[in-house]
């Protein structure tokens, strides 16, 4: 069963205010790990992508952006759909300027939660 995750694209349709329907925005968290509720921020910079820490550690997606908003998984609804994102990880160990830049697929799911 697939199911949404981190590194995800939302497509927002409609049901909260803050959100213009038709924006994208992605979902925060550990790779790999599935949530009842994820943090999805829209209007988003490039996310990382990559291990926190560096070169050891989990695998997370950790997005700037906003607004970001704490969306209910079971009301994102799969699409056939992928799209590619520009993403950033380090290249090693983390310093100024050592990060590198590449494109990732990501699935896009459709929210829409019934709220006016």
């Amino acid at each position: 069963m697939v199911r949404p995750m981190p590194g995800d694209m939302v497509l927002h349709i409609k049901g909260q205010s803050a959100i213009k329907p038709g924006s994208c925005g992605v979902i925060d968290g550990v790779v790999g790990k599935h949530e009842d509720e994820y943090l999805v921020v829209f209007n988003f910079w490039p996310p990382f992508v990559g291990k926190s820490g560096g070169t050891s550690g989990v695998e997370i997606v950790s997005t700037s952006g906003g607004p970001a908003l704490f969306l209910e998984s079971r009301l994102m609804k799969k699409t056939d759909a992928t799209m590619d994102v520009t993403c950033w990880r380090w290249e090693g160990m983390p310093m100024a300027g050592g990060g590198d830049y590449y494109k990732r697929t990501a699935r896009v799911w459709l929210y829409q939660d019934g709220k006016k």
